[in-house]
């Protein structure tokens, strides 16, 4: 003990972070019904998300194999959902939409040794209300979660091999009746938990002299909705999705670049749809990170 403490002392405090952006955009005009069959969204709509991302880590105690940081995330969103209908041979186009907003901002702290990484942290909802007399719809379910996110990897000089758990503690929130639902503007209030989030991830890919290519598989499930504590029957749902991603990292230069062909929504991403329940089907979607080491 008394050769370690000096030794611990003596490592820097402070030892370097990463500052990173992301870039989102997606689309989807089908959902998976509670049967797992893939239907056109209502009024033959179409939903579609963009997003951004600013956040970073900051390593305040770091030795060879082990380290120890914190950090946090901005997330900005503007969902919207275009549609049509039909009255006496006349087609009328409407968008709602949420505007580029505040979703949400995440804070967390995190260990990692050796070739595991692990992070907690608490996610505070910053969506909009829904306002449907303006047009404008929510970007978020507007509930606080706890999450928890274990990942690790397989060292190997060619091949990149990961794999990992997350999984969000959805809070439930009390709230009066939406607008929809609430037209003479009753104040009378509902508690509702639309479901945690589980997500399993793994990838595959092979790393040429500055860079990565591969492939992802993700599973999601979420649990059932809950209103004044009572289960939605059916309600319950779940992804699986794969994607190509591309990672681009010189020697020696301190930017690196990534391209995920998914794009999260909330909780967890969205890639190309091969099953669900209750959940969208995505076919297109990508995320463009920029990542800042110093």
């Amino acid at each position: 003990m008394k050769k370690i403490l000096p030794l611990l002392i003596a490592i820097p405090l402070f030892a370097g972070g990463k500052a990173w952006m992301k870039i989102g955009y997606g689309t989807s005009d089908k959902w998976y019904n509670e049967d797992g069959k893939d239907t056109t969204l209502f009024l033959n709509g179409k939903a579609s998300i963009l997003t951004l991302d600013l956040g970073g880590i900051y390593s305040f105690y770091k030795l060879p194999a082990f380290d120890m940081f914190g950090g946090l995330n901005l997330r900005v969103v503007n969902a919207s959902f275009n549609y049509s209908y039909t009255i006496l041979g006349t087609t009328y186009e409407e968008n709602l939409s949420s505007g580029f907003s505040p979703q949400n901002i995440s804070f967390f702290i995190g260990m990692k040794a050796a070739f595991l990484k692990s992070i907690v942290g608490f996610m505070a909802d910053l969506g909009p209300e829904f306002d449907l007399a303006n047009d404008k719809i929510g970007n978020s379910d507007r509930q606080n979660a706890i999450f928890v996110k274990i990942c690790g990897n397989l060292p190997n000089p060619v091949i990149d091999l990961k794999g990992g758990i997350m999984y969000f503690l959805t809070l439930e929130k009390e709230s009066p009746l939406p607008t929809i639902w609430n037209p003479f503007g009753d104040t009378t209030k509902i508690k509702y938990d639309c479901g945690d989030h589980f997500g399993l991830i793994l990838k595959a890919g092979y790393k040429f002299p500055f860079g990565t290519i591969g492939l992802s598989f993700l599973y999601k499930i979420r649990t059932a909705i809950k209103i004044n504590g009572t289960e939605e029957k059916d309600s319950d749902g779940n992804h699986i999705s794969i994607y190509p991603y591309v990672r681009i990292s010189l020697p020696a230069f301190p930017l690196s670049l990534g391209l995920d062909f998914a794009v999260t929504e909330e909780y967890l991403p969205y890639g190309f749809s091969i099953a669900g329940k209750n959940d969208y089907v995505t076919r297109f979607g990508f995320t463009l990170k920029g990542i800042f080491k110093f």
